[in-house]
């Protein structure tokens, strides 16, 4: 069954050459073809099953990344979004997305995990969290039109979701203050999943305000500033495990995250192993074939959890104690383990602040996933693609609250991935789903995940968390840097990256002793955000940029560095540029775009 038929349909009729870009670049016959002959049973079987894809590419390793040969295939077939493709490319593409996000699906639930002994409750978190994430990939990946209207819930594209790092800094820290008044585990994150369903709200009435708005009231280099304090904030978490754990960095007693190891915090052990995986990450970018490097940070996992449990301490402790796997079920899914949602008052600032990051971050997100789908920026079906995909982001993150799950959003990491293979399609997004579904509902695969020691996921999340850090910068850099924005950037960051390196300076806000019930959730929920770094952050740089006015050389002068189309005549070589733009793991649409005649464009989508 054809699932993506309609969305082909709708696409030809509006486009009266019914042929797209895609389709032309791997168009490679000539005016005098040979009649067309009619294929055997078996050539179908495994054009239906195999293709003709390049997999050789695909899994050829870089011997010599120092070199300047193009080591990959300039011919390689580009899939656009609504193509249907062989089963086994995309389950191959499928995993290949899903081993570039499962570390960062499970690394949320598993450092939330640390507040708990139960081991149970650990690997209910990380199964949640990989089944939610593929159920909600589906929703994204599908769309669905809302009956009677022109919106839709999901992007249409290859846009698959996981669980957000957004919401990491303020999850544990709402959980340590709710712990630390007396509440159990269980109570303090249910009453946190609450707060996410009210402050999913936010993102969805952001899906349905027009883009030029959004920017207006929150310009990217806001965006990119938060994003910059959340990694800054997470980076002294990846630290703490990367030495053996937060339990042991804290107290200065011996760990206890490291198997049946005890050493004392940051011990050469531990420190050589995170510093283990990090070097695997390093030797893949260098030598891994595109499928290795964009799963790198699963194969670091893998591989520095395979040296850490064949490796004891010095005292013959080992570093990895299985027994987490063996008592876990074979089969699991989604409200095996519950929790009583409530609702904590004083997080909800921070957590809209957070929403509405996300929801700026995702517009970003789902416009790079429509450029590498062949999607002009300006056209009707990328502004469907970015109200379509932020609505769904609402929507998934309301239905992981319910599901017990943390707040879900897209990754962009796999839009390097759509670089490197020239697949687009949203098949390949339905095959990632289904192998994050096999990943939740196996328990054992859960237990795994919450087995790794601390210092082999330490070492790995440092690296994720200092990618999120750069991505902030990446993002500040879009728009020229003005003395306006230069001077609300040092003001926001006097705060918030103040607070994220000293967070205690609010600890003179004593809110036990107020007595009045209301004033002290108003002070709880204070005393909650001045210690969020993000949050207080992002507020101070939302003020300035309000009450600050615009200068004439801001608005006249200092363009944005943004990709400018133009409508005129392009001459150039198109061997070249498609053998240069996979070389460099490029966009592989431009090639595309760039082959076809002025009047074979009009009506695509394309300028």
């Amino acid at each position: 069954m054809d699932c993506f038929a309609s969305d082909r349909k709708r696409d030809a009729d509006n486009d009266s050459h019914a042929a797209t870009p895609q389709v032309q670049v791997m168009s490679m016959g000539s005016e005098d073809e040979k009649p067309e002959v009619k294929e055997t049973a078996k050539e179908r079987a495994r054009r239906v099953i195999i293709g003709d894809y390049d997999y050789k590419t695909m899994c050829m390793p870089a011997w010599n990344p120092w070199s300047k040969k193009i080591h990959h295939d300039a011919n390689m077939k580009f899939f656009g979004p609504n193509e249907p493709m062989p089963v086994f490319l995309m389950l191959v593409m499928g995993l290949q997305h899903a081993l570039a996000m499962v570390g960062g699906i499970i690394t949320p639930p598993v450092l939330v995990g640390l507040a708990t002994r139960d081991a149970d409750t650990k690997q209910a978190l990380v199964s949640a969290a990989l089944i939610v994430s593929s159920l909600c990939t589906v929703l994204q990946v599908v769309r669905i039109p809302i009956y009677g209207t022109q919106y839709y819930v999901g992007s249409g594209l290859l846009s698959v979701i996981g669980t957000s790092f957004t919401f990491l800094p303020i999850s544990r820290g709402a959980i340590a203050t709710q712990m630390a008044a007396g509440k159990s585990f269980d109570e303090a994150y249910g009453a946190l999943l609450g707060v996410y369903i009210v402050g999913a709200l936010a993102e969805l009435c952001m899906s349905f305000i027009p883009r030029k708005y959004i920017k207006k009231i929150f310009p990217p280099w806001i965006s990119g500033l938060t994003i910059f304090l959340i990694g800054a904030a997470l980076i002294k978490s990846g630290m703490q495990s990367w030495g053996g754990g937060a339990f042991c960095a804290t107290t200065g007693k011996p760990c206890t995250d490291v198997g049946d190891s005890h050493l004392p915090y940051a011990s050469p052990a531990y420190i050589g192993l995170g510093f283990f995986v990090l070097t695997v990450t390093v030797f893949l970018e260098l030598f891994g074939s595109p499928f290795l490097r964009s799963a790198q940070v699963a194969i670091g996992l893998l591989i520095g959890y395979a040296l850490a449990a064949g490796t004891s301490d010095i005292n013959g402790d080992k570093y990895v104690n299985t027994s987490k796997i063996d008592s876990a079920p074979v089969i699991t899914f989604l409200w095996v383990k519950t929790f009583p949602i409530g609702f904590y008052a004083p997080a909800i600032l921070p957590v809209l602040i957070g929403f509405l990051v996300s929801g700026v971050e995702s517009i970003g997100d789902l416009t790079a996933t429509g450029e590498a789908s062949g999607l002009h920026p300006e056209s009707s079906r990328q502004a469907e693609a970015v109200q379509g995909g932020l609505l769904a982001d609402a929507v998934n993150s309301i239905f992981a609250a319910f599901a017990m799950s943390l707040p879900n959003t897209t990754f962009s990491q796999n839009n390097g991935v759509i670089a490197l293979t020239r697949v687009s399609s949203r098949l390949a997004g339905l095959g990632c789903a289904l192998w994050l579904f096999l990943f939740g509902i196996f328990g054992q695969v859960g237990a795994f995940f919450t087995s790794i020691p601390g210092p082999v996921l330490g070492g790995m999340t440092t690296f994720l968390f200092a990618n999120i850090t750069v991505s902030g910068i990446k993002v500040i850099g879009t728009k020229t840097i003005t003395r306006r924005i230069r001077f609300i950037l040092s003001v926001s960051l006097v705060f918030g990256l103040g607070i994220t390196l000293w967070p205690d300076w609010a600890e003179v806000l004593n809110c036990t002793n107020v007595g009045n019930s209301g004033v002290t959730g108003l002070c709880e929920a204070a005393k909650l955000t001045l210690t969020t770094g993000y949050a207080v952050g992002c507020i101070t740089a939302l003020i300035l940029h309000g009450i600050m006015p615009q200068d004439w050389a801001e608005e006249h002068l200092a363009p944005d560095r943004t990709c400018h189309y133009t409508t005129q005549p392009v001459d150039v070589d198109m061997a070249e540029l498609k053998a240069h733009e996979l070389s460099a793991g490029g966009d592989p649409t431009v090639s595309s775009y760039l082959s076809q005649s002025s009047a074979s464009r009009k009506g695509s989508g394309f300028p």
